[in-house]
């Protein structure tokens, strides 16, 4: 697969059927960029109206002439403004799904000014649970991107050095993978979730507090923006936490690793076998939230269990004497 392959008109029918077969409405329209891709196979400025039967309608403010290019859909129109959906979309439908999740307030509200007689509704999750269900095509590129984390690991073995800043590691970084392929942009869909390549942390770094929703802190180089590395110094002996994805014609590929220049301290390896072996005292299974969503839950193993029973007697047995020297027993 070439970088600038387009997609194929097969690929977006088998897109289309996985997304009509969670719908529970009569149509969407989709607007968000990566949702936009998945179903048109162009990330140009417009909106998608995909109907539960029959062929979408894609209409573009900016650029007409790539959409019609990069998109194999037979209906794809221009559009100066949203004030012209009404004329360009006659018959929505009762019921019009939206990505409630990312839809600014201001296009909700253009869209329904031109669509009265239409009850909107979140269809996010429509467009979601066919995406999470790979194509052959998605996992072909998925695989690209994960590649470019095999380059670029096998690189860190021989660039890492004491006196580094962590910066300097991420520009080492940052040049491999746009060297193998890298977009150069990572997606995400949550607001006001801003991410670059991930993060790359030494020592005590990796726990430095911080907003992103992962696990791995940073401290970054401005306060405004504490994204990627900051200027602590590589020493020897200390942990270098690289948790960066992959990038491939829109699709990403996460992976962390740990390196040190010489031995972790006695106190890092045996917090680290620690949690192994915890992980060893849970097990989780996927089913269906309260609100019909798709979870992951927990519960304690058997091994898991009969810790938990030894923790808790020594719990009752510290407590008891700290009662009786109290005078509460």
């Amino acid at each position: 697969m070439q970088l600038l392959d387009y997609l194929s008109r097969a690929e977006l029918e088998t897109r289309w059927a996985r997304v009509r077969r969670e719908m529970d409405t009569d149509s969407l329209i989709v607007v968000q960029t990566a949702d936009l891709f998945y179903l048109t196979g162009t990330t140009q400025v417009g909106l998608l109206w995909f109907p539960k039967e029959g062929e979408p309608l894609l209409a573009v403010r900016k650029s007409y002439q790539r959409a019609k290019t990069e998109s194999p859909l037979q209906k794809i129109v221009q559009m100066r403004s949203y004030s012209e959906l009404s004329s360009l979309i006659p018959a929505p439908g009762a019921t019009i799904g939206l990505e409630l999740d990312v839809l600014p307030v201001s296009m909700y509200r253009q869209i329904s000014r031109n669509f009265p007689d239409s009850q909107l509704v979140d269809g996010a999750m429509a467009i979601r649970r066919a995406r999470a269900v790979k194509t052959l095509y998605d996992i072909d590129c998925i695989r690209q991107a994960a590649h470019q984390l095999d380059v670029m690991y096998a690189d860190v073995l021989t660039s890492l050095h004491e006196g580094m800043m962590e910066y300097e590691l991420c520009a080492r970084i940052e040049y491999v993978m746009r060297m193998a392929g890298h977009q150069g942009l990572v997606r995400v869909r949550r607001f006001n979730m801003d991410m670059f390549y991930g993060a790359v942390s030494f020592g005590d770094t990796a726990a430095y507090p911080h907003a992103f929703d992962g696990p791995v802190g940073v401290r970054g180089r401005y306060t405004a923006i504490p994204a990627m590395g900051g200027v602590r110094k590589l020493q020897r002996g200390e942990p270098v936490v690289i948790d960066v994805v992959g990038g491939y014609a829109g699709y990403i590929a996460d992976g962390t690793r740990v390196f040190s220049i010489g031995e972790l301290s006695s106190e890092l390896r045996d917090a680290h076998q620690y949690v192994l072996e915890l992980n060893g005292w849970i097990e989780g299974d996927w089913g269906l939230s309260a609100n019909n969503r798709r979870a992951r839950f927990y519960k304690l193993t058997a091994d898991g269990r009969k810790h938990l029973h030894q923790e808790s007697a020594r719990y009752r047995q510290v407590t008891g004497a700290v009662a009786r020297i109290m005078g509460f027993a």
